[in-house]
């Protein structure tokens, strides 16, 4: 089995891209998740030029492109189809000419913002905006008549999706089995209302394509997050969830990006270099 391969937003290795660069290869990382501080600027914000640098930049070095990480989509659904139509569907084709430079794996989009969480969050979301399943799937048909895979996060906050079953659901609303993946941000799930574990795993299986990973503690057991962790010293089962995604290949890249959660330490604590080598380690017992 190969050992799946771990990542980290790009900006994780410091605000000067070249130099991010060069720190990913000194991390003995390949795979680039890009969003922002490229040149200054986010992904979706990139001109034909700079595309073209962070191409030039990338290949010289021999890395490869894993993921376009867009905020697209992450807007509040009450703001009304035009502001999610203007700041999300007409960019798709901006998106769309960076990836053919950069060639990526994967687009992401994430699930937007609604209402405060409720146990009918997912459904009441689609009856107050049924132009949101048009949308996506437009998205989405853009950006695999390109030639590429898109994925949906899921996000903190207010966001759709606060537990697997909210994810497949949206997902078979969607209908686009093959042209679009999920990425499962377990912390983020976790903050919305539903603690990591392995049967959220298995019941979000059959639409995973990419994974990631984030500590964090709570104040008691299954409790709700509270403290900003590395990965290692996390009180969610970590280390079970990974090797079973590494043995089912549900993520050949995994990617790790800071922790939420407070400090317990009083200070900005950069777990970055701790959590490459647990995670890396994990995937490597999984094998």
């Amino acid at each position: 089995m190969t050992t799946t391969r771990v990542t980290i937003l790009n900006s994780q290795a410091g605000p000067d891209f070249e130099a991010a660069l060069d720190q990913h290869i000194a991390w003995g990382i390949r795979d680039l998740d890009l969003k922002d501080c490229i040149y200054g600027k986010g992904i979706v914000d990139l001109s034909a030029g700079e595309a073209a640098q962070a191409e030039t930049a990338i290949r010289s070095r021999n890395l490869d492109v894993c993921c376009l990480s867009t905020t697209m989509f992450s807007h509040d659904l009450s703001r009304g189809e035009s502001h999610l139509l203007h700041y999300s569907l007409k960019r798709i084709p901006d998106i769309v000419q960076i990836a053919q430079v950069l060639k990526p794996t994967f687009i992401r989009l994430l699930a937007p913002q609604f209402e405060a969480a409720s146990e009918q969050r997912m459904m009441r979301a689609l009856a107050g905006a049924p132009w949101l399943i048009g949308m996506y799937r437009s998205a989405i048909d853009e950006i695999h008549d390109a030639g590429f895979r898109c994925t949906i996060e899921n996000e903190t906050g207010r966001c759709i999706i606060g537990s697997p079953e909210e994810a497949i659901l949206l997902f078979e609303a969607i209908d686009r089995p093959g042209a679009v993946t999920f990425t499962w941000d377990i912390q983020n799930m976790w903050e919305v209302g539903t603690y990591p574990s392995m049967d959220s795993y298995d019941i979000l299986k059959p639409i995973i394509g990419y994974v990631h990973f984030k500590g964090g503690r709570s104040e008691g057991p299954r409790g709700r997050l509270a403290w900003r962790s590395s990965l290692g010293d996390a009180s969610w089962p970590v280390a079970d969830i990974a090797k079973r995604v590494a043995c089912d290949g549900a993520s050949p890249v995994v990617c790790i990006n800071p922790s939420h959660g407070a400090s317990q330490t009083g200070v900005c604590d950069d777990y970055t270099v701790a959590d490459i080598r647990y995670l890396r380690a994990v995937m490597e017992e999984a094998k």
